[in-house]
């Protein structure tokens, strides 16, 4: 399965937008283009999902397979906070890794269909047992580069979903 790369565009997007906060004043330049603060929040996490999106498919493509997991699960989670962002302008998105919990908080749990809500909770652990040591063993099992290909093309139709509900 080909990993879709994101555009150079999106790349200097992601580069651009993470050396900016996002939550900065009611408008910013944003590479070269003026942008309305919504836009660019929501923008911001867009470029940062599809950024790391990119990265899982480079951890496979390396055979680094312990990541490929946590990118997927960073990638769905900067889309719901994409998601979430588009419907609250004057905030922030929770401080939270909890995917079901974006998912409901940005009004699209009720309409995830039920093979997208299992990849929202086949991702929910690899976020922290990616990154502490606990049961990475029983998880470099898991993570082979059959189930990682499969994750990636899961991951990428869930990120898809979310997008086109922004």
């Amino acid at each position: 399965m080909a990993i879709p790369a994101a555009s150079p565009a999106t790349r200097r997007d992601a580069v651009c937008c993470m050396t900016r906060t996002s939550r900065a004043a009611a408008a910013h330049v944003h590479c070269g283009t003026m942008s309305s603060a919504m836009d660019s929040r929501v923008g911001y996490w867009k470029s940062l999902a599809a950024y790391d999106l990119e990265t899982a498919g480079a951890m496979l493509r390396t055979g680094r397979h312990l990541y490929v997991g946590f990118m997927c699960h960073q990638a769905v989670e900067k889309m719901l906070k994409a998601a979430w962002q588009a419907g609250h302008t004057d905030r922030i998105p929770p401080r939270t890794h909890n995917l079901e919990r974006l998912a409901f908080e940005a009004g699209l749990i009720e309409g995830l269909p039920e093979r997208l809500r299992r990849v929202l909770i086949e991702l929910e652990p690899l976020n922290v047992e990616a990154r502490y040591p606990t049961h990475r063993d029983a998880l470099l099992k898991k993570l082979t580069k059959r189930y990682c290909t499969g994750l990636v093309g899961r991951t990428t139709r869930l990120t898809a979903w979310i997008e086109e509900r922004l």
